[in-house]
């Protein structure tokens, strides 16, 4: 008889690493996911990773995990591993004079100071990609797209798990079962029958990546790559940045931005069928802390007229694409004096991304500051 497999539900990277440590010990194992490998916060986390950063009984545990990234980036070929300084940056102070090794990019009234250097990235969804590429190659693993609804358990609802149902019909028998399913790891209650048996929530937060292959996505992703932790801004988002090196399709980078705040609990009764977070695909960005943390929506406005009356949000962010970047340059972190001496010294304000030489800024970025203040006065 075979060795039945250990049965992994949810294709994020715990339950693709479980498949690839499992083919390294050759036991055999299927991953099942119901929609595609990581699908949710496994394709779209910021990938940040800081050795020193444990506390306590959590030490060893990031230690480890920091030296294993560096282990799985040479074994697996990740592209996207690299390691970098992170910078701590706070709006207000002086302005920063050029000249800047630290975050040159960034100028303007913003002090920024080293935070750590023994720290990393990596893109999660390429990790999580790799480790189940790698257990299926070895031929100990296989992918199911399928949904597990229920489990099976020997002699009745008392003994142990010998299986699960999935919603086509069909049942899977399993030596053990791991569930890694994330924030719907809690729908083992309702599989059990256990109230709290899995005592976990999820949170539901946004995040962006800017893919504008300019020069000031080059600047900051591969010319001068540091993760930056930014300070509460007006917005209530405390902004975190990590450049992304560049990549084949992406080769002057791209720059992830999450900690746009207003992040939602997600409980038991969500994650379940007819639930607002029932698929990782229901789980979308919240479009009004998007344009919060990145002023979006004076852009789209800027640029919507050079769109024709058929385009979607999607071409419309296209078209807004060249200015992007210039994120930082906005009402809400330019103080009423420095706004005042703007407009009379035509000087460009606030804390952003540096514009390439040769390129006016001044009037044009005064201009954009008052239209992003008539838009945040009118509701945002």
């Amino acid at each position: 008889m075979s060795q039945a497999p250990v049965v992994i539900v949810g294709g994020g990277i715990a339950g693709c690493a479980t498949a690839y440590y499992l083919a390294l010990r050759s036991i055999p194992s299927i991953v099942v996911e119901q929609s595609c490998v990581a699908a949710a916060a496994s394709g779209k986390a910021g990938g940040f990773l800081a050795r020193g950063w444990g506390n306590g009984s959590s030490t060893q545990l990031h230690e480890r995990g920091y030296d294993l990234h560096v282990e799985l980036a040479a074994t697996l070929g990740i592209a996207s591993y690299r390691r970098l300084e992170t910078a701590q940056a706070e709006v207000g102070g002086r302005a920063r004079g050029g000249g800047q090794t630290l975050c040159p990019w960034l100028d303007g009234k913003v002090q920024v100071e080293e935070m750590d250097s023994d720290t990393a990235q990596v893109t999660p969804l390429e990790l999580t990609t790799a480790l189940l590429d790698a257990a299926v190659a070895s031929g100990f693993a296989t992918l199911r797209i399928a949904k597990c609804v229920g489990v099976r358990r020997a002699g009745g609802d008392s003994g142990a798990v010998v299986g699960i149902d999935l919603e086509s019909g069909d049942s899977l028998a399993c030596a053990q079962l791991v569930v890694a399913a994330g924030p719907w790891s809690c729908l083992l209650d309702d599989w059990l029958g256990i109230p709290r048996a899995c005592p976990m929530e999820g949170i539901w937060s946004s995040s962006c990546v800017w893919e504008q292959q300019t020069a000031e996505v080059e600047a900051v992703a591969v010319s001068a790559p540091t993760a930056v932790f930014c300070g509460e801004d007006a917005n209530h988002c405390h902004l975190e940045l990590y450049p992304r090196p560049a990549t084949e399709a992406l080769p002057r980078g791209s720059i992830y931005a999450c900690g746009f705040g207003s992040s939602e609990h997600m409980q038991l009764a969500d994650m379940r069928a007819g639930g607002k977070a029932a698929t990782a695909q229901m789980v979308v960005a919240d479009e009004k802390r998007v344009a919060a943390a990145s002023k979006v929506t004076l852009l789209l406005q800027l640029r919507r007229s050079r769109c024709d009356a058929s385009a979607t949000p999607a071409d419309v962010a296209a078209v807004a694409a060249a200015d992007l970047v210039i994120l930082f340059a906005a009402a809400d972190v330019c103080d009423d004096r420095a706004f005042a001496e703007a407009r009379r010294g035509d000087k460009n304000p606030g804390v952003h991304a540096s514009l390439p030489p040769g390129r006016a800024a001044g009037a044009r970025s005064v201009r954009r500051v008052e239209r992003l203040r008539a838009i945040c006065s009118n509701g945002r």
